[in-house]
C-alpha cells in the first residue's frame, strides 16, 4: 500500500465516522471495548440512514431515471425504503486531478438526484 492509499484510506475513515449519528458510532465503540453486544449493535445499525451512491461522478453521461430508481427498490428488497437515499457515488473532484466532467454535466446529475429522490419518496 502506497503513501497515498494509506491516506486515502484514513481520510474516508475519519470522514465517513464523521457522517455517521452518534448512536451508532457509541454502539461500535461499545462493541470494540466490550461494553456492548453485537445485538446492540445491529439494533443501532437497524436506525440508520444507508446512502446509495447509484450515480456516477468518472462520467459525463446522465443515468436513466428509470434505471435508478429501478436500483432503489433493488433496495428495497433489503432495507426499508424510508431508510434509504440516493445520491452520486462520491465527490466530483474525487482524484486528486478530479475528473473530467463539466459544470453541466455535474449540475444534470445533481439534478437527476433531485428528480429521482422526489419521484420515489414524495409520491
Amino acid at each position: 500500500m502506497t503513501a497515498s492509499t494509506h491516506m486515502n484510506v484514513a481520510r474516508s475513515d475519519v470522514v465517513g465516522n464523521l457522517l455517521r449519528p452518534t448512536y451508532l458510532r457509541e454502539a461500535r465503540q461499545g462493541v470494540r471495548e466490550g461494553r456492548a453486544s453485537e445485538a446492540e449493535l445491529h439494533t443501532a445499525e437497524d436506525r440508520a440512514v444507508i446512502v446509495l451512491g447509484l450515480l456516477t461522478t468518472k462520467k459525463g453521461a446522465l443515468e436513466h431515471s428509470g434505471a435508478v430508481e429501478a436500483r432503489i427498490r433493488e433496495a428495497t428488497q433489503y432495507v426499508p425504503l424510508e431508510r434509504l437515499a440516493v445520491s452520486p457515488q462520491c465527490g466530483f473532484a474525487s482524484g486528486e486531478a478530479g475528473n473530467p466532467l463539466m459544470a453541466a454535466e455535474q449540475e444534470a446529475k445533481l439534478r437527476l438526484v433531485a428528480q429521482v429522490a422526489r419521484w420515489v419518496w414524495l409520491r
